[in-house]
């Protein structure tokens, strides 16, 4: 009976997902980059950012191709571009950003902005630099850069930002942070994780100031490949963290990390979902993406509370999830029904149960992020000359 009605289950979703009304497209504006620029493909980061009153903060990374399409290219630029709640586009503010060139425009392994609580802003970024200085052993002082701006998008501080500590930049000069978490934090700082590294990374988050000051930090880890997938504040003001770990060679696992406000690390509960696919720290508790134990061939969504209990676990009826996120009172999700690499998108909105609300129609989908209210903003990239972007948001229908 239990084998039945999870059948059933199942391919009542299944069919569900193929036929879930669309959402109410609330904003529809397009980015256009700057004149013989082209748009680049993103760098692992926040392309984009909701602030306090609505608005949307999107960087755009530009480069200008060189002749030969492996040479660097002749210039690069990342543009910080404010939209209001209606669409308008408040300003646009070329960001000094210092990095080398690829042919992709900026060496940057990292790029994301952040809407403060002060109304502040802040741009991190963390440059890949294949030549580190000499001599060899000499720990760099810059890894990554934190940008204060005011609201206005004026420039108040660059903040280099080191290694996690001098004893690891002197032991991998070419190391750089791959960022994945860019939180802001009740008090006007900022919360950043991923990995630190230079490939492979070792998990990594911190909290710092809009000055650049480390307040504090945990990791890096040791193994590969380790990361901070995703990050939530919890009621008492700590955190909650699921990371990817390695504590034993090829033995990859989850780890739900709590921390207190101040950074002390209060709980390391290991998960018993495997390490597969996306994940996100939900308000209460936790999603993970994993193959069903029964056939490898589906997706379950597991969901787990706040000290690492499984509440349920639920058919996903997706065959690859590019980006998972909380969205409200459940999650957002960037979905394609093949594996193929090229296959069309969707952004879907669930609930905690694996119940579709609605599915947006097909597009190439660069970020997602979900507004206060519950809705989802989208970045979509516009057809393949690289000359503009569109900035949507979904309600519910």
């Amino acid at each position: 009976m239990i084998r039945l009605i999870a059948a059933l289950t199942a391919f009542a979703m299944c069919g569900a997902a193929q036929a879930q009304p669309a959402p109410r497209t609330t904003l529809d504006i397009a980015l256009s980059a700057a004149d013989g620029f082209v748009l680049r493909p993103q760098a692992s980061g926040a392309p984009l950012a909701i602030g306090r009153d609505g608005s949307s903060y999107v960087l755009l990374h530009q480069a200008m191709p060189a002749l030969t399409p492996m040479d660097p290219a002749r210039a690069a630029r990342v543009d910080l571009v404010a939209v209001s709640r209606d669409g308008a586009e408040k300003w646009r503010q070329t960001l000094p950003v210092q990095a080398k060139r690829d042919s992709a425009g900026f060496a940057i392994s990292s790029l994301g902005v952040i809407a403060t609580t002060s109304g502040n802003l802040a741009v991190v970024w963390s440059a890949h630099d294949e030549d580190p200085p000499e001599p060899p052993r000499k720990a760099r002082a810059d890894v990554a850069t934190l940008l204060r701006l005011d609201a206005e998008g004026r420039v108040r501080k660059v903040s280099p930002i080191g290694p996690p500590s001098v004893a690891h930049g002197r032991s991998d000069p070419r190391a750089y942070y791959e960022l994945y978490a860019y939180l802001p934090t009740p008090d006007n700082a900022v919360l950043l994780g991923g990995g630190f590294g230079s490939g492979p990374y070792g998990w990594w988050l911190g909290k710092f100031s809009l000055d650049g000051i480390r307040l504090w930090q945990a990791g890096p880890g040791q193994g590969f490949p380790e990361r901070v997938a995703s990050i939530g504040r919890r009621p008492d003001g700590g955190w909650m963290a699921l990371v990817t770990e390695m504590p034993r060679r090829d033995t990859l696992q989850w780890a739900l990390r709590r921390y207190a406000a101040d950074g002390r690390l209060m709980r390391r509960t290991r998960l018993p979902v495997p390490v597969e696919s996306e994940a996100a720290v939900l308000p209460d508790g936790g999603a993970l993406l994993a193959h069903a134990d029964d056939d490898p061939a589906k997706t379950e969504l597991v969901v787990v509370d706040d000290i690492g209990h499984v509440r349920r676990r639920v058919p996903w009826p997706y065959a690859q999830t590019l980006r998972l996120i909380a969205a409200g009172d459940g999650l957002a999700a960037v979905v394609q029904d093949s594996g193929d690499s090229d296959a069309p998108a969707t952004v879907v909105r669930a609930d905690t149960a694996g119940a579709v609300r609605w599915r947006s129609t097909a597009a190439d989908v660069a970020d997602i992020v979900a507004t206060p209210e519950g809705d989802v903003v989208a970045l979509l990239r516009i057809g393949s000359d690289g000359r503009a972007m569109r900035l949507v948001r979904y309600s519910d229908p």
